[in-house]
């Protein structure tokens, strides 16, 4: 979560830096505005993780409910090929 959150800091400072150079202004006109980037993007990179990791949780409980329903199925079917 950590990498995220700093990987996405990191990338909120360089577009911060990217705005200034095309302003042609100095980089560190206003670091205040730096540190609200990089919390801002930090933010998003929590984001991020907390929706990564939820999403991989929802995928494996329907693949398991899917798993049942198929095991069920062949089941079901078993048993009428008995009969």
């Amino acid at each position: 979560m950590l990498t995220s959150i700093l990987g996405f800091s990191g990338f909120g400072l360089l577009v911060r830096f990217w705005q200034l150079g095309i302003q042609k202004r100095n980089l560190f006109h206003y670091l205040p505005a730096h540190a609200s980037y990089m919390v801002g993007f930090g933010i998003v990179g929590y984001w991020a993780e907390v929706w990564e990791v939820r999403s991989n949780e929802l995928i494996a409980q329907k693949r398991e409910a899917i798993r049942r329903m198929r095991e069920e199925q062949t089941r079901g079917a078993v048993l009428r090929d008995e009969e």
